[in-house]
């Protein structure tokens, strides 16, 4: 009892209380005198191994949270992503997945950005990624992307003839991303502060369409240069600089609860990597 007790910073007299106050609980001597000392009784040797996971457990969880291991780990992570962070990220998201996490399942949610903060907030997405113009105190967040926006046409197109200014860029009729239908845009605003206007002659609910459009047609578009590039890559399109400056940003964010977590913070790591490749 004595040698018991040191090993955990007790006297003999309070590890001998303490002893019956455990005999009382379990109804069970637990220890009994023997020749060569105290020995367990069945009934302590039947709680020895329950009781030594929970310690274990117990010690594991005051020491923290183990290191995420994508190579072996079996996890699903959902990302909310606007359209356009999406069609940035999801090529390099694939290839780095590839080689990191064999049993990694990502799950990217095409989201407007009114619906982010509600769904972090319930734990429907681990992250977000998109346009985030004002994100409250519970959640963090980062710069991610920034993108110059271009302007797209079909190769050919009469305005690559000569320099393009804000007039021969309003003189054809602009074909327009708005999920909403709204046809007014990011450039609207700064046209009108020089005192002109464009036509949007057609909205579409995605990307998708504006390739298809554009190179059967005189219309033109303006998108991210990331987009742009991908597109004139693979279709008989062509970008060129617009006579102005406007940046498409978007923004990594996450709850604060998530903070420290192992695996989330992998995801953001990821995410980030993706976005500098």
């Amino acid at each position: 009892m004595t040698r018991a007790g040191e090993k955990i910073g007790l006297s003999q007299p309070a590890m001998s209380a303490a002893l019956s106050r455990l005999r009382e609980l379990f109804e069970d001597q637990l220890f009994v005198r023997a020749p060569t000392g105290m020995e367990p009784t069945p009934r302590a040797r039947e709680l020895a191994g329950p009781i030594q996971r929970a310690l274990r457990d117990i010690e594991s969880t005051l020491r923290g949270t183990p290191d995420f291991d994508p190579e072996h780990a079996r996890h699903t992570f959902v990302v909310g992503m606007t359209e356009y962070a999406e069609i940035s990220l999801v090529e390099k998201l694939t290839e780095i997945l590839r080689q990191q996490g064999s049993f990694i399942d990502l799950r990217l949610r095409a989201i407007a950005k009114v619906e982010y903060l509600e769904l972090l907030d319930e734990g429907g997405i681990d992250a977000f990624v998109g346009h985030a113009d004002e994100v409250p105190p519970r959640l963090i967040s980062v710069s991610l992307l920034e993108d110059p926006l271009v302007l797209l046409a079909r190769r050919g197109h009469p305005i690559f003839k000569t320099q393009i200014g804000v007039e021969d860029l309003v003189r054809w009729p602009q074909i327009l991303v708005s999920p909403t239908g709204e046809a007014r845009g990011a450039v609207d605003p700064i046209l009108k502060q020089q005192g002109v206007e464009r036509r949007v002659a057609m909205t579409v609910g995605s990307y998708l369409g504006i390739p298809l459009a554009l190179q059967s047609s005189d219309l033109t578009s303006n998108v991210p240069e990331q987009i742009a590039a991908r597109l004139s890559k693979v279709l008989p399109l062509r970008s060129a600089s617009l006579p102005f400056r406007h940046i498409v940003a978007s923004t990594l964010v996450w709850h604060s609860r998530n903070e420290s977590d192992r695996a989330q913070v992998w995801l953001r790591r990821l995410i980030r990597e993706a976005a500098q490749m």
